[in-house]
């Protein structure tokens, strides 16, 4: 089994996106595609990046997901530290999945990280007034 993973800085230091991918035998086995928000960073600090959504299929796992019998969907973190499932995606086929899901939170990572912050009041006080998202 090969593992590749990797991270995109979509808004830095704030967002950015990590790539996860396994495959066997030449096909995914399974995936991880997260957005990412940076809560910690002050002048002193480390980082302390969570994710605020992401796209999985993990069929191996017990409470994971098969997008090939239930399609994709993402997960959005909200303030309780659940998670809300988001299920109104085309049919996208297995090998096109993590494409799908880097190109979507590429596109529409600040709609997603606004949603976040309105949900997150404490997050939104020390971040966007010193680094506004771009609108």
């Amino acid at each position: 089994m090969s593992k590749v993973a990797y991270e995109a800085v979509l808004h830095a230091p704030i967002v950015r996106r990590r790539t996860v991918i396994e495959a066997s035998q030449g096909q995914i086995s399974a995936f991880c595609i997260q957005l990412e928000f940076n809560h910690g960073p002050g002048f002193n600090e480390e980082d302390d990046w969570k994710y605020i959504a992401r796209f999985d299929h993990k069929p191996a796992n017990k409470t994971g997901h098969d997008i090939r019998n239930e399609g994709l969907h993402m997960d959005l973190r909200d303030p309780n530290g659940d998670d809300r499932e988001y299920r109104n995606f085309p049919p996208v086929p297995l090998l096109e999945a993590p494409d799908y899901a880097e190109e979507h939170f590429d596109e529409k990572y600040i709609e997603i990280c606004e949603r976040y912050l309105e949900w997150h009041e404490d997050v939104k006080e020390s971040w966007t007034a010193i680094l506004p998202l771009p609108r």
